[in-house]
């Protein structure tokens, strides 16, 4: 925590905010803040089940899974319960992104992937991404790995 505390203290303000983004060290210590006060919560149920304080036990952090099962009604048990499904939506979700088809955006003749397709021209937008953009290389990461996209040997596009 204190590390975080310092780089807030450190870093220069950010010169103009926009539209009530907030400076990325604040951010990073509001996450922190937020950590903390997670584990905070279920220090009482690990330091009863231990029988120890957390440092003196030894013992590892359970799982939320672990911390349901101990004690399903307890107010630990409940949030564990609750973050867990919390974590269920979050995978569902990013595997629905995942299912993505890339293939409008594929041009054939040059083997790289468009930038964006314009809705109300019905067109590619003009700018290609190549495979060294990291934006593109992510791009090709997902879209390989849902298989629907394929690759040559070397770093061209087989297709998507």
């Amino acid at each position: 925590m204190a590390h975080a505390e310092a780089i807030v203290a450190t870093w220069p303000a950010a010169l103009a905010p926009v539209d009530g983004q907030r400076h990325w060290p604040a951010a990073l210590l509001e996450g922190c803040l937020g950590a903390h006060a997670e584990l905070l919560f279920f220090l009482p149920d690990l330091l009863a089940r231990n029988g120890a304080g957390a440092d003196e036990s030894g013992a590892p952090i359970p799982s939320l899974r672990a911390l349901h099962a101990h004690a399903p009604q307890s107010p630990a048990g409940l949030r564990a319960r609750e973050r867990i499904h919390q974590l269920e939506r979050l995978a569902h979700l990013t595997g629905q992104f995942s299912l993505m088809e890339y293939g409008f955006l594929y041009d054939r003749a040059r083997h790289l992937l468009a930038i964006g397709y314009n809705l109300d021209e019905h067109r590619l937008d003009a700018g290609y991404y190549d495979l060294l953009a990291s934006e593109a290389r992510l791009c090709t990461f997902v879209g390989i790995a849902g298989a629907s996209c394929r690759r040559r040997a070397g770093s061209r596009w087989a297709g998507c």
